[in-house]
């Protein structure tokens, strides 16, 4: 497992902490990670079942939290171009 996974599967386990990650990672402290642009997307290359199961768990979690505001629009807007896209 990555990084990116890991923090992944964190968003709906451990919202607050994954977050804070998040946000140390794109203040672009380490330059060759990859933050909330890759991790707040769904896993598309997934069935469709496990990118809708990834959106709602991860949906519900974001909206918990005020910190989540930035993960949550760029996961409502990947699932957007995916829908756009016929995925």
């Amino acid at each position: 497992m990555v990084l990116e996974d890991a923090i992944t599967e964190a968003l709906t386990t451990n919202t607050s902490e994954a977050l804070n990650t998040l946000k140390v990672l794109d203040a672009n402290k380490y330059p060759f990670m990859i933050g909330s642009n890759l991790v707040c997307v769904p896993p598309f290359e997934k069935t469709k079942d496990e990118v809708s199961i990834f959106y709602q768990r991860t949906r519900y979690a974001l909206l918990e939290t005020i910190e989540g505001a930035d993960c949550l629009w760029i996961l409502e807007a990947s699932m957007a171009e995916a829908k756009q896209a016929g995925q």
